[in-house]
């Protein structure tokens, strides 16, 4: 799985034109990504003490707000990538 592929489709979807159902398939059939990268990638941040993500000032209040706007377009991928398993 490319990390760019990922960022691009979350500032594709972030933008004016946003990100729907049929795009997001697009998506995860062109990055290849499969629930492996998915749940990997979400246990090697889970993996850091928690004490280092909390260095950085910012992430104290851009997190909160980035996690509340990507959570529809998290759940639309994660939907996608399920989708796409079980065919």
């Amino acid at each position: 799985m490319d990390t760019s592929q990922v960022w691009a489709f979350f500032s594709y979807a972030w933008t004016q034109t946003c990100a729907d159902e049929d795009a997001c398939r697009f998506f995860v059939r062109q990055a290849n990504i499969g629930m492996a990268n998915l749940q990997q990638r979400i246990s090697r941040w889970h993996a850091r003490p928690y004490g280092w993500h909390l260095l950085n000032p910012l992430r104290l209040l851009g997190y909160p707000i980035a996690l509340h706007l990507a959570w529809p377009y998290r759940a639309m991928l994660r939907r996608c990538v399920f989708a796409q398993t079980q065919n």
